[in-house]
């Protein structure tokens, strides 16, 4: 969210140039388009996880929990969609499994299984706790190694494409589903014609 966040302020102060009628966008943009279809897919997909699975109902809410876990899932779908008008379309969706795949691989080498690194945040060094990893549902110790597997399998099989729907209907509501752009036509004989080429 972060990167994103430095791209569109970039973009913002220095716009890139427009395309001509019939051609491609920029690199520029194609690049700020996939970093935010990276972020406000993690972004919605921790704020999911740790309000459903983390989270004690109950228990004091704190203000990091809410900024992290919402505040900037918020800021970013606004400014993507809404501000920046960035599209979301369905072939996308292998970004999102793509970095749910980077991210398992991390929690299995930051976990017992390669590094052991723990959770410097709640780590108690007592080995009955499963608090050493960075979100203790998502644990690859022996014992929670089947319990994990499932829970990947219904947050890649289920909630992901569930996400990116909702995701995709947001770009449709503030993007609008229309993509054709109009290119005005000169007829030399019979005048001015509009005709609508799709992008």
């Amino acid at each position: 969210a972060t990167l994103y966040a430095v791209m569109s302020l970039l973009n913002s102060i220095h716009p890139p140039k427009q395309p001509p009628s019939s051609g491609p966008v920029s690199l520029r943009v194609k690049c700020t388009w996939v970093v935010f279809n990276l972020a406000v897919f993690a972004q919605g997909l921790a704020t999911i996880i740790f309000w459903v699975l983390v989270y004690e109902w109950g228990s004091m809410v704190y203000f990091l929990d809410i900024a992290t876990h919402g505040l900037v899932f918020f800021t970013v779908l606004i400014d993507g969609f809404y501000i920046s008008r960035i599209p979301l379309r369905w072939m996308h969706i292998w970004l999102s499994w793509a970095v749910l795949g980077v991210y398992v691989i991390w929690t299995i080498i930051h976990g017992p299984l390669v590094l052991d690194l723990g959770n410097p945040n709640s780590e108690d060094n007592d080995p009955e706790t499963n608090d050493d990893g960075i979100y203790a549902n998502l644990s690859w110790q022996e014992e929670d190694i089947e319990r994990t597997l499932i829970l990947l399998f219904i947050v890649v099989a289920i909630v992901t494409p569930i996400l990116f729907g909702l995701l995709r209907s947001f770009s449709i509501s503030f993007c609008g589903n229309d993509r054709r752009r109009y290119v005005k036509e000169v007829d030399v004989e019979s005048g001015t014609e509009y005709k609508q080429i799709k992008n």
